[in-house]
């Protein structure tokens, strides 16, 4: 056994003990997520802000640097709100002691990814696992190419659908009956207004983009990992000289039907890049005049959060993105495009096909097609759903962000 191994053995049997020696405070609650300060954590934080009092709030962030960012988000929302709500917030680093005592005196705490690897018990606290997408991809036990450092424990997980609650039980080896069945908290914005949430007009204005033109957002699946920061060390990939994108999966005439349509149908499109794909290093000539693309740095100093943006979205495009499973029940029209891909690097849990055979997508291979699903853009069309696509997301009574913070007990 490695030290590393045995370093982690030893924080597991000294933070179970400490469980027990220091009590949980019921009105304390943590969150934190990758990157720091987004995501489903965010979402439900920002509900929580709106909805709950006299809370002390602590984010757990692996960059001081998004304090500033933070501070002045929680002024603006509790500056909304008629009584403040009595909220405290608090900023701590994830590599500190300070960081480490805020988790553990929390009643409840919210993540993403993980807190701390070594803390793997709860001893009467609420821990939330709200992991950032349903799994397309494989993910955790069931990701047989690459080991992941990533091993999120929860007293709580979540799932959009019945056959999602075996696949997250599997995945993060935990009880099917400890995974809530509910939407994910971030596509609450995609459903309905988020009231603390930017304006269509602010969103394209921090973006740069036309007012009038119908916003599609192309969200593809990093092929080759260029490591971000975030990354955790066990999961870094050795450099490349060259790296594989999306765009070597979209042949160049169909890049320029999708130019031309769009001009035609007054849409615009953003590529989103992901932030582990080289493009954000990488950026050659650009010869689109409707077809942006945009880095991950750029978005991130929009100030943006991506939900919020695609909830001003008339459509959406994407390979194998887990947006495509969060945007379904808005009902607007989604693309598929750039695959199937002959290189990645993890496996695929559900056939391509049965994407590809859905009504609920449209699969773009040919300049017809993406002229058609343009057209659908422009005129506003809605797309039901059908038996495939309740599988991935079933109908739920409440927004995720309030599931969630009752089922732990807030």
């Amino acid at each position: 056994m490695n030290r590393r191994r045995l370093l982690r053995r030893a924080l597991t049997g000294v933070h179970a003990l400490l469980q027990r020696l220091v009590p949980a405070d019921p009105r304390r609650v943590v969150f934190t997520s990758i990157p720091d300060h987004t995501d489903n954590s965010f979402a439900v934080y920002r509900h929580l802000l709106r909805t709950r009092a006299d809370l002390h709030v602590t984010w757990i962030v692996a960059d001081l640097g998004t304090t500033d960012q933070i501070e002045r988000g929680f002024g603006e929302i509790t500056k909304s709100l008629p009584n403040a709500h009595g909220h405290r917030l608090a900023i701590r680093s994830r590599h500190s002691w300070r960081g480490y005592l805020a988790y553990l005196r929390a009643g409840v705490a919210f993540h993403t990814h993980g807190v701390f690897a070594f803390a793997r018990t709860d001893h009467g606290r609420h821990i939330v696992s709200l992991w950032h997408g349903m799994p397309i991809k494989a993910i955790g036990r069931l990701n047989e190419m690459t080991s992941s450092a990533v091993d999120p424990h929860g007293t709580t997980q979540i799932a959009t659908s019945e056959m999602f609650r075996y696949i997250i039980a599997a995945a993060f080896d935990a009880p099917a009956d400890r995974v809530l069945s509910t939407a994910l908290p971030r596509t609450d914005a995609l459903l309905s207004p988020e009231p603390l949430g930017p304006s269509a007009a602010e969103v394209r204005a921090r973006l740069d983009l036309d007012p009038e033109r119908h916003l599609v957002f192309w969200m593809p699946t990093y092929r080759t990992q260029v490591n971000a920061h975030f990354v955790h060390p066990n999961n870094r990939q050795e450099a490349v000289s060259v790296s594989r994108t999306f765009l070597d999966d979209v042949p160049d005439e169909l890049l320029d039907a999708l130019d031309r349509s769009c001009g035609e149908h007054g849409c615009q499109i953003v590529i989103k890049l992901h932030p582990l794909d080289g493009l954000n290093y990488e950026r050659g000539e650009h010869r689109f005049q409707n077809i942006r693309l945009l880095t991950s740095a750029e978005f991130l100093e929009s100030g943006l959060q991506l939900y919020d943006v695609l909830a001003v979205c008339a459509g959406l495009m994407s390979d194998l993105s887990s947006v495509l499973i969060d945007f379904v029940p808005t009902q607007r029209p989604i693309g598929l495009i750039g695959l199937p891909f002959e290189v990645y690097e993890r496996n695929v849990l559900l056939p391509l096909d049965l994407f590809v055979e859905s009504g609920r997508f449209e699969h773009l291979t040919q300049a017809a097609e993406i002229d058609h699903f343009l057209a659908r853009v422009a005129a506003g069309d809605r797309v039901a759903g059908d038996p495939f696509t309740t599988l991935l997301h079933a109908d739920h009574d409440l927004p995720g962000s309030e599931a969630v913070l009752r089922h732990a007990g807030l």
